[in-house]
């Protein structure tokens, strides 16, 4: 009965094990998805600095 219960928690270790896996790369994609759209506000937020920054530059100097 031991080596039963011995084996029963050898297995639940693997399965414990392969979840954790299976979930390790799909975790990091969905970071990476997260940085990407956050890269991509940012980039939006700069642009929209930079042609305000040259408004007012052209508006001093025009």
């Amino acid at each position: 009965m031991a080596a039963l219960d011995g084996r029963i928690s050898a297995l639940q270790d693997d399965l414990t094990r392969a979840r954790d896996e299976r979930a390790g790369p799909h975790a990091a994609e969905e970071t990476a998805s997260r940085r990407h759209q956050q890269a991509d506000r940012a980039l939006d937020k700069a642009r929209r600095a930079a042609a305000e920054a040259e408004r007012a530059w052209n508006a001093l100097n025009g």
